[in-house]
């Protein structure tokens, strides 16, 4: 995928498109017990910028509930 210069022209689905294909990678290598994999796999997918982009997305529109208060 290639790198958004600006947030509005990220494409959001081809995003979340590529990240669920680097995670089925850590469950394949995962359910082979291929350890030397999921550690290559996991290594990517946390350097990854389909990986981090969705991340910030999440925490940046999050509409969370007020803090009760005591």
């Amino acid at each position: 995928m290639k790198i958004a210069k600006k947030y509005e022209d990220i494409n959001w689905k081809q995003c979340e498109l590529e990240l669920f294909k680097l995670q089925s990678e850590i469950l394949k290598a995962f359910r082979i017990e291929n350890t030397k994999n999921v550690l290559k796999a996991q290594y990517s997918l946390t350097r990854n910028f389909v990986a981090k982009a969705p991340a910030v997305r999440k925490v940046t529109t999050n509409k969370r509930k007020k803090y009760l208060q005591y």
